[in-house]
């Protein structure tokens, strides 16, 4: 898959493991971030240049900061997105799961 189709699918939203997937350079994501071309939405979640942060683009990266499926967000995030939202603004609560490694 390209990036302008990964991108395209994802409301803009991309994770910076796919941009490496896809063959960009963790650092060349970091500059354009820097310099103001993308947005960091979330840690390692950018909006590409170009795009709008509409409420889907808000849900989508907190689907990928949480550990999503990149690409394929889900029916029921699918759903919320296109047909709960009706004008409102967005809230994404995410739930993390953390495993505590006890030191030897």
């Amino acid at each position: 898959m390209s990036m302008q189709r990964t991108v395209g699918r994802q409301a803009g939203v991309i994770a910076l493991s796919q941009t490496v997937a896809l063959g960009m350079s963790a650092r060349t994501v970091q500059r354009r971030v820097r310099n103001g071309a993308w947005r960091e939405l979330h840690p390692r979640v950018d909006l590409v240049g170009g795009h709008q942060c509409t409420d889907e683009a808000r849900v989508r990266a907190a689907w990928l900061w949480a550990g999503g499926e990149p690409a394929a967000a889900g029916w029921d995030l699918l759903r919320f997105t296109w047909h709960d939202l009706n004008g409102r603004p967005a809230e994404v609560a995410a739930e993390i799961k953390a495993t505590l490694v006890a030191a030897a």
